[in-house]
């Protein structure tokens, strides 16, 4: 079954923060598809994280971090 990230991020009608893990260390989110998403999601709600696959458990610092500055803005 197919997953259209870059089209639930471009539908979503609330903001949103994209959270990506390394493409070097793992991420699931590569290539064309991590480019649509981030283009979906746009520059400004996308981080990317020193992590491989589980981000929120290999970076939970970072992670944490990232939504805390995402949310105060």
């Amino acid at each position: 079954m197919p997953f259209d990230l870059a089209g639930l991020l471009t539908a979503a009608r609330l903001p949103v923060l994209l959270l990506l893990a390394e493409e070097a260390l793992g991420s699931s989110i590569v290539g064309v598809d991590r480019k649509a998403a981030v283009a979906a999601a746009g520059d400004s709600a996308t981080r990317e994280l020193p992590a491989g696959h589980s981000i929120h458990r290999e970076a939970l610092d970072a992670w944490l971090a990232a939504l805390d500055a995402w949310l105060a803005g």
